[in-house]
């Protein structure tokens, strides 16, 4: 994003509090948490399967 920071820890306290402010008041529920898991899981297998075509190559 080009954004710039003065120093390691500005970087770190602005990470910190844009992270906690994101998920602030989110309350988990079990089809969050199942298509997160399903997200992740597709992902992971694009990347496998990325992998595997590019060893074959």
């Amino acid at each position: 994003m080009g954004v710039l920071f003065p120093d390691w820890e500005t970087l770190d306290s602005t990470a910190n509090a844009v992270g906690t402010n994101i998920f602030e008041e989110f309350e988990p529920t079990s089809k969050s948490i199942t298509l997160d898991i399903r997200q992740r899981f597709i992902q992971s297998n694009r990347h496998f399967l990325a992998f595997v075509k590019w060893v074959g190559e």
